[in-house]
């Protein structure tokens, strides 16, 4: 047998069913309309940092920075400095490591630490499985030559008691003798790969310098017979690029200065990044480096820096980068990828510009705001300022969430509304059929607690008339039958 749709149940699931693609329709809407105000955030926020920083950054200093170039690894001869340039292997010599460099050799490849070797310099080739061995002395300047090795080395140190090699890989410290062979490695669980930045050895005693987080870095001591290495934390605020013995405890090079650590990791000295020129330019770069740091940091940006348009203006050549962990950017290296139009438009027409959301094969998907520093009507450089996607995805979910469970909240608010409106609609319905019922039933009495209002109100006074009718004739009816039956 089937039973009757309730009206009540009718009419909730009629309005139920135009309520519910409302809301989500308003909710798609709504959603969408706030993800552009964040996009449009984003774009606001690259504008406004790049116009800043611009304002704050000489531009004439800025363009002296074009061949500027940091210098990382550093050795020691008992009588002179030597320091490596990060790009291009360009050796620098000075009689202390606070003092001025100049320029000794060359390399004439990139290294990734040096150090000195039977009276010269032993250079490890960044993307080869070799040592390049030269005499700085340009005066008594030989032919370069190699020297293989099994592995890359990250960092290398030369112990000219053992006459071995230390030479770390990936994840373990190899000690080698010149043939390139393998005599035993340094057990360790630490992963050197992105993370080593230099190796030096005094008395068989071997230090590693490592980078970590961003403004971190630690020195690791391996000495022979100890079952664990020891760590020693320095606290910098910048990236660690090399290292070598001074006085009771270290010179440690890094992007934007040059400190002298105590033997427990304690700062002593710091001074102007070591690079070749002009101390002032190396100055401004530190100085400038820190300024984009903190407005970066404060602005919550992935990336804040300084660039030139090398290459017929086609690839961007990095100069300044605010970031200090692995993925800094060194000064004069360049990007793989074409610029497009809009950054040259910047170089050319000196006009700021916002990128879409663009893939970098080296940094992902980025979004991008620039700005051009200008000098006597030439472009001296552009600031760049990068968000992740991730960053951008982060606020967007955050967005969604709030909109789910406002529509939520909304759906709930309404459906409690619907039941109140639609129980206050079905009422007087319902007491209308209770009364009919009531009138079949011969229950006449019974209606008056019925109080029916508005449209409704003819309907019941009609019923009423109807059952002041009905009364009236059962009235009439049971006086006739009383009559005929007392006859």
């Amino acid at each position: 047998m089937k039973h009757p749709l309730p009206l009540y149940n009718f009419l909730m699931m009629i309005l139920m069913g135009a309520l519910l693609p409302l809301a989500f329709l308003m909710a798609f809407l709504y959603y969408r309309e706030l993800t552009d105000t964040v996009i449009k955030g984003f774009d606001e926020k690259l504008i406004f940092s790049t116009e800043i920083s611009r304002k704050l950054i000489d531009p004439k200093l800025h363009k002296d920075l074009y061949s500027y170039r940091q210098a990382g690894s550093l050795a020691f001869d008992k009588k002179n400095f030597y320091a490596v340039e990060n790009l291009g292997g360009r050796i620098l010599k000075s009689d202390s490591p606070s003092g001025e460099f100049h320029p000794a050799g060359s390399f004439d490849v990139d290294v990734h630490d040096v150090t000195v070797y039977k009276g010269n310099l032993a250079g490890s080739v960044q993307g080869e499985n070799k040592i390049r061995i030269l005499n700085p002395d340009l005066l008594d300047a030989d032919e370069p030559f190699d020297l293989m090795m099994p592995h890359e080395c990250f960092g290398l140190a030369y112990d000219r008691k053992q006459n071995v090699f230390y030479c770390s890989g990936e994840s373990a410290i190899s000690i080698l003798e010149e043939t390139g062979q393998i005599t035993s490695r340094l057990p360790s669980d630490l992963n050197f790969e992105g993370g080593m930045r230099s190796l030096i050895v005094r008395n068989s005693i071997l230090y590693a310098l490592l980078s970590e987080e961003e403004g971190r870095a630690k020195i690791i001591q391996f000495s022979p017979g100890a079952k664990k290495a020891k760590e020693i934390p320095v606290a910098m605020d910048d990236l660690p690029l090399g290292f070598e013995f001074h006085k009771n405890g270290f010179s440690v090079s890094s992007t934007r200065s040059l400190y002298l650590i105590s033997e427990s990791g304690k700062i002593t000295g710091q001074f102007a990044p070591v690079a070749s020129g002009n101390k002032e330019t190396a100055r401004f770069y530190a100085k400038t480096g820190r300024m984009l740091e903190t407005i970066r940091k404060h602005s919550d940006l992935t990336y804040l820096y300084t660039f030139f348009l090398s290459d017929d203006r086609r690839y961007i050549q990095y100069t300044i980068d605010s970031t200090q962990d692995i993925y800094h950017s060194l000064s004069g290296s360049v990007d793989s990828t074409p610029v497009e139009e809009g950054i040259r438009d910047v170089w050319f027409k000196g006009e700021s510009y916002v990128s879409g959301i663009k893939f970098w094969e080296e940094w992902g998907l980025l979004k991008s705001g620039y700005s051009p520093l200008n000098y006597n009507q030439e472009t001296a450089g552009i600031v760049g300022a990068d968000v992740n996607i991730s960053v951008i995805d982060k606020r967007k979910k955050t967005v969604l969430t709030w909109v789910i469970l406002s529509t939520i909240a909304l759906l709930f608010t309404a459906l409690v509304l619907l039941r109140m409106m639609t129980k206050s609609f079905l009422r007087p319905i319902k007491d209308l059929h209770e009364i009919i019922l009531q009138i079949a039933s011969g229950k006449l009495s019974e209606t008056h607690h019925f109080n029916i209002h508005g449209n409704l109100k003819p309907i019941q006074k009609k019923l009423e008339e109807i059952r002041s009718e009905i009364e009236f004739q059962n009235t009439i009816y049971k006086r006739d039958s009383g009559i005929i039956k007392n006859k």
